[in-house]
């Protein structure tokens, strides 16, 4: 953690900032944070979500069922440079395409925070930026889209504040527009969260009156045009599938009735996922925004001019809030009728880090608040460098003795991600030495898509391994015809429902089903899951895979729900 406000080695001497001494502090911040991440990528287990974002590699496409194909393009890339095939790919060569685009976010966190308050601000940015926990660590580290997107969406926001403030001046910066199209594209391919971003561009021009003239420029045409482009190959593969990833995404923001404990729920979330301290800041420095109480200078400039790269037009409170609050208001809104996922409003709050660095550095550079901020920065800091090296050893060593703590142990146990690895790769050799794999003309299958991920990547490309679930079966019900599957024998390992559940659900699609046995998978003395086997007998009709919305009980989906008339007619 840099030393600030120190005479003789702080880059904040007075007012004034030395543009070389951050550029040190922003590389070694890079390197390091870069260092640490490479680590935790080679060390932790495949996730849930990650063993089946493996499997994009073996199935290249235009887009999945789930999200667009920059996941697997991420990936690409660090199979490429480790020189290894989409069946053997290890974590580190999956994991570091994403390990160094969040290198490339940080440097542009400090780049829009430099631009719009100056380099202080810049920096306490990018590190803030690399002291929330679901940025820094899952983001920054794991084969999630999120990382794609956080890249895409900051440089997008960079391109977008020069266009603007050419905006601002009346000028057209036509270049410029068409750079917004290609980072917003890129976006779009990476989550479609992204659409959000262009809707923010016209609230901005809309609000401004001496800029709305600039929708009648090619510029801002352009760049939709060619973000549209982009972003066409997931247009054409949603249209010969169905609209599925469409359906499905959407599917997942319509609907329900008024629950706020589902806003309560969601907001908890996005408070531990940023980690609290961080959250309170960018909370804190959005409301003082829109209360007008932020103005567009710093505490501290810059000490060389030619270094001095700020935007002189741009109104900068109506530009972050025109990126921060319809993400936050949509988002927000479907967490009072839906269950939502804790990250997926964290872009509402990506313009708040320049906030957050620009707090910071007007808090060190005055001698009353100096002693906490370096205290509260350097805790943020340390809280999730501590973590993370915890949390990799833990998965490379097992520092954690759960079975020393009882029933409570064994509890946590199985939600420990750390355990991953001994639980897939622990059944896998288990099926394979008792023999109950599927031959050439039989396939394994499992009710729940992250299940049959981590068996297809474990058992390898040559045993076919699908996902039998009607509401919610990811690319599983892209990746093979069920048709082909008619006739055949299966083998059903079934980990997470009910005994009376399963195989029950599953009778009426084969002639016959039989227990071949119970697998339990231990670390030490201590049992992590149990998975009940069975052989499913001549499948009789092909399974029909609903591309409608998810989220409720697949076995007790199977279980409950009607079939087609051809389903029963099989059974008779």
């Amino acid at each position: 953690m840099p030393e600030f406000a120190r005479p003789g080695r702080s880059f904040i001497r007075g007012q004034r900032t030395d543009m070389n001494a951050v550029s040190k502090r922003l590389v070694w911040l890079i390197v390091a944070g870069t260092s640490l991440r490479l680590g935790l990528a080679a060390w932790f287990p495949l996730a849930n979500d990650e063993a089946y974002h493996t499997l994009f590699l073996r199935h290249p496409a235009f887009s999945y069922f789930d999200h667009p194909p920059m996941l697997m393009v991420v990936e690409s890339f660090g199979m490429a440079v480790l020189g290894q095939t989409a069946e053997s790919v290890t974590p580190l060569a999956a994991r570091l395409g994403f390990v160094l685009l969040f290198a490339g976010s940080t440097w542009l966190t400090f780049r829009i925070g430099n631009r719009l308050f100056g380099p202080a601000a810049g920096l306490l940015a990018a590190i803030a930026l690399n002291c929330s926990a679901y940025h820094s660590v899952a983001a920054g580290t794991f084969i999630l889209p999120d990382g794609p997107l956080l890249f895409f969406w900051l440089l997008t926001i960079d391109r977008l504040a020069l266009a603007l403030d050419a905006a601002e001046r009346h000028e057209r910066a036509t270049a410029i527009w068409a750079q917004v199209g290609i980072a917003w594209g890129l976006a779009m391919l990476s989550k479609y969260h992204a659409v959000f971003l262009p809707l923010g561009a016209v609230i901005y021009l809309a609000v401004r009156p001496g800029s709305r003239r600039t929708f009648l420029q090619p510029g801002p045409w352009l760049a939709v045009a060619i973000g549209l482009v982009l972003f066409s190959p997931v247009i054409y593969w949603n249209a010969t599938h169905d609209w599925a990833s469409f359906a499905f995404q959407s599917g997942r923001a319509v609907g329900g009735g008024f629950r706020p404990d589902y806003f309560a729920i969601a907001l908890l979330g996005q408070i531990l996922y940023l980690t609290p301290w961080v959250w309170r800041d960018a909370v804190s420095g959005m409301v003082r925004l829109a209360r007008g109480g932020v103005s567009g200078d710093s505490a501290t400039t810059t000490d060389d001019p030619a270094n001095d790269v700020r935007l002189k037009s741009l109104d900068r409170r109506t530009f972050l809030l025109s990126l921060s609050l319809p993400v936050l208001t949509v988002f927000f809104y479907v967490a009072l009728r839906k269950p939502v996922l804790p990250h997926w409003s964290l872009v509402g709050l990506l313009p708040a880090f320049p906030l957050i660095g620009l707090a910071w550095a007007d808090h060190l550079a005055t001698p009353a608040t100096h002693s906490r901020t370096r205290r509260r920065v350097s805790w943020a800091l340390g809280f999730v460098l501590v973590s993370t090296i915890f949390t990799a050893a833990h998965a490379r060593f097992g520092l954690v003795p759960w079975n020393r703590f009882g029933q409570t142990g064994e509890r946590i146990a199985r939600v420990d991600l750390t355990l991953d690895g001994i639980i897939w790769s622990g059944l896998a050799e288990q099926l394979e030495r008792r023999g109950w794999v599927p031959g050439p003309d039989e396939f394994l299958f499992t009710s729940r898509w992250y299940e049959s991920g981590h068996l297809a990547r474990e058992l390898g490309a040559s045993r076919t391994v699908l996902c039998y679930n009607r509401k919610d079966s990811r690319g599983f019900s892209d990746w093979a015809n069920p048709a082909d599957y008619v006739g055949r024998d299966g083998i059903l390992v079934s980990m997470s429902a009910k005994a009376d559940v399963e195989p029950a659900c599953f009778d009426r699609w084969f002639e016959s089903i039989e227990p071949l046995g119970t697998i339990e998978i231990h670390d030490g003395d201590m049992l992590l899951r149990t998975a009940r086997v069975y052989r499913c007998r001549r499948q009789l009709t092909a399974f029909p895979f609903d591309r409608g919305s998810l989220l409720e009980n697949p076995a007790r989906a199977l279980a409950t729900r009607p079939f087609e008339d051809s389903a029963n007619a099989a059974r008779r």
